[in-house]
């Protein structure tokens, strides 16, 4: 089937979105867009032109730098992917080291490949029980950081989980380092009266947010900040700039910018009252879901309330995300075999909240306490090992040209990767190329693929 049926038979089927976009289908945003393939234009005169704003997008562009305090901020339309390849390209010079956390997204590693860089990973700290990451120590952070051009830390996570990244921040600047924060999964944070704070008001340089991901606005559209008091020269910013007009499309659509300032008209004129609800529905929703028996949904040290954890000793994540999808039609975001997520915006409803609700109460009575599941998996030994030296023999850059062949995961043991091995979502690589795939992470490698690219 066509992608145009196939997207035509999925809005037939209703499903409820727990997932991305965070317009939830149009919610709030369709009565501005209306019409929107009149507004798919490109830069004839009075458009402007993103690449060299003086008009409406420089106008747009500055009210998203007033709405978040920042000393400018651009809009994207290659996602934060392409706001953090520019970041890391323009700041971090060609062979240059960079610290960055080991469960980067996979385009920081992309920005490591193409700049030939060295990259010094920093080991996170996990919920082992719930395969996801926690935080990141300042005392590990502080040996690491010697000769590197910039850090480079993703924050919140994917599940949510708002370390405290403000004396990783000031750790790095007191050493004259600029801080680089993929924060994705945070443009909402800045609407949230809550102890989760935006790094770009915590003294990050540079922070790249998708708005598509937690707010409402379509698909592609992000935005990178330059913090008020960032650490760079005029020089490193211009060379981030010209990797942005590089690295994004020189015809950029118009309908996503669109999309962006109808998010800004709501959240500006709304957005108190949306989030406030939200949250209301969010508290109540967590109190009710507290007489689950073999589900677990609480909130976890550390994680913003927008994103819902769904954790059980009796079945895995992927069973739990099957059986909203079939039984009930609601989609979750994410599945791994410890947790389902689920990502609600202010576009989510209390009709929304109560039908999840109900499925959830559902499912809670209708499973088996008798044998707990144990994924076996450690994943601090994991990460700590990975996020060391001794298993790179090559550096992604040097694997590129090299030859191959492909061999079945079982009998890639003590071999060295061509490719990147990466769950997505969330887009974490567990494996690099030029790494050796060692009997730690064979359990992972073996829950992903069958085959897998190996040096020859």
């Amino acid at each position: 089937m066509r992608l145009l049926k196939t997207l035509e038979k999925m809005n037939q089927d209703n499903l409820i979105s727990f997932h991305m976009p965070g317009h939830k289908g149009g919610r709030l945003i369709s009565n501005l867009l209306e019409d929107f393939l009149k507004k798919d234009i490109t830069e004839i005169p009075g458009a402007d032109n993103l690449h060299n704003a003086s008009g409406c997008i420089l106008e747009t562009e500055a009210s998203i730098s007033s709405l978040y305090e920042s000393r400018r901020s651009r809009l994207l339309v290659g996602g934060s992917t392409s706001g953090v390849l520019a970041s890391i390209l323009g700041i971090v010079p060609q062979n240059g080291r960079i610290a960055m956390n080991r469960n980067a997204h996979q385009s920081v590693y992309n920005a490591v490949e193409i700049g030939g860089l060295e990259p010094v990973y920093i080991a996170p700290t996990f919920d082992n029980e719930r395969g996801i990451v926690t935080g990141i120590s300042q005392y590990i952070l502080e040996p690491l950081l010697e000769n590197v051009s910039a850090l480079m830390l993703t924050y919140p996570t994917y599940e949510g989980i708002c370390y405290p990244i403000k004396p990783l921040i000031e750790c790095a600047h007191k050493a004259g380092i600029p801080v680089i924060v993929d924060e994705a999964h945070g443009a909402h944070l800045k609407f949230f009266d809550t102890s989760h704070v935006s790094a770009l008001d915590l003294g990050a340089d540079l922070v790249i947010q998708s708005f598509h991901k937690t707010l409402p606005a379509m698909t592609q559209t992000a935005c990178l900040h330059v913090g008020k008091d960032a650490l760079l020269t005029d020089h490193q910013l211009e060379n981030v700039m010209w990797y942005l007009a590089s690295l994004q499309t020189s015809s950029p659509s118009y309908v996503l910018m669109a999309s962006v300032d109808a998010m800004l008209s709501v959240m500006e004129t709304k957005g108190a009252s949306l989030v406030q609800d939200l949250i209301n529905r969010l508290s109540s929703f967590y109190e009710k879901m507290s007489r689950l028996k073999a589900l677990e949904i609480k909130r976890l040290p550390n994680q913003e309330i927008t994103k819902i954890i769904i954790f059980s000793k009796w079945l895995s994540g992927k069973a739990i995300d099957s059986k909203l999808r079939v039984e009930f039609g609601i989609q979750s975001e994410y599945a791994s075999d410890q947790i389902c997520l689920l990502m609600t915006s202010v576009a989510t409803t209390s009709e929304d909240l109560d039908f999840l609700e109900s499925a959830l109460l559902e499912i809670d009575a209708s499973i088996s306490k008798e044998k707990p599941q144990d994924t076996g998996l450690n994943f601090d030994e994991i990460y700590t090992f990975i996020s060391k030296k001794e298993h790179r023999v090559y550096s992604a850059s040097e694997v590129r040209m090299m030859a191959w062949e492909t061999v079945s995961s079982e009998t890639a043991l003590g071999r060295i990767s061509k490719d990147y091995i990466i769950p997505y979502p969330p887009g974490i690589p567990i494996v690099v190329p030029g790494e050796k795939i060692t009997d730690v992470v064979m359990p992972l490698i073996q829950k992903e693929t069958q085959t897998i690219r190996i040096l020859r």
